[in-house]
């Protein structure tokens, strides 16, 4: 069966006639609130999300002996220069214990 070229094209502009009456008669679908789903279409490309942080456990193995590291530096430190001074003490005593038997 053949369709004319003068039956599609009158097909055609019959369609846009309705389609713009229908659009005059309802204030909705001017405002474009009678067809949502255009505003829920999905992107066809849409943009790379990062995979969410999840806790790494050797990052956090590293960060507590980090700081276990540095606590312990602090108190050998701390440590060393008591002794330094306990000896300082120990050699003045000896000091004066040895003018004592002169």
């Amino acid at each position: 069966m053949l369709v004319s070229h003068r039956s599609c094209r009158s097909t055609l502009v019959l369609h846009e006639i309705e389609y713009v009456t229908t659009l005059k008669d309802n204030p909705q679908r001017q405002q474009g609130q009678w067809n949502n789903h255009n505003s829920q279409r999905q992107p066809l490309f849409p943009s790379p999300q990062p995979p969410p942080k999840q806790p790494n456990h050797l990052e956090e193995a590293l960060t507590k002996l980090t700081l276990n590291t540095n606590t312990f530096i602090e108190e050998t430190r701390s440590n060393f220069k008591n002794q330094g001074e306990a000896l300082k003490k120990v050699e003045v005593q000896m000091g004066d214990l040895a003018k004592q038997f002169q």
